[in-house]
């Protein structure tokens, strides 16, 4: 379910997400986890525990921009692996969650569509080399 396995409760040691601090920050947000990463806002890189392929930070932190046009379904999207770059592509994909959001959102399936131009603070990118 998530990068590390199937505890969603594991999230605050393997990302940034919206925790107690977060929740101390903006009382009123109620999908908080009641664990503690350390952080109020946006961490370092390296921060938290690998997952059990050695990978780090595929969880939290900001929501990530993909290649992908927003459609509602999977229908059309490439068999091969591209982006889904279909339709009249007006909404582009945020994927993730970020250090406002409990356990029960950092999926990697999670996603959302926003427009293109839209910013925010808990919106970025990943970036991602091989070693």
């Amino acid at each position: 379910m998530w990068p590390w396995g199937v505890d969603g409760e594991q999230a605050c040691l393997h990302g940034n997400i919206g925790d107690v601090n977060f929740k101390r920050y903006r009382p009123a947000i109620t999908s908080t986890g009641a664990c503690d990463d350390g952080f109020m806002f946006t961490s370092p890189v390296g921060m938290f525990a690998a997952d059990k392929y050695g990978i780090k930070d595929l969880s939290g932190n900001v929501w990530e921009w993909s290649a992908d046009c927003f459609e509602d379904t999977y229908a059309s999207a490439p068999t091969d692996g591209k982006a889904n770059a279909g339709g009249s592509c007006t909404t582009g994909v945020l994927r993730g969650a970020s250090f406002d959001d409990g356990p029960r959102y950092q999926r990697s399936a999670n996603r959302v569509q926003a427009a293109p131009s839209r910013g925010a603070w808990v919106f970025g990118i990943r970036l991602a080399h091989d070693l």
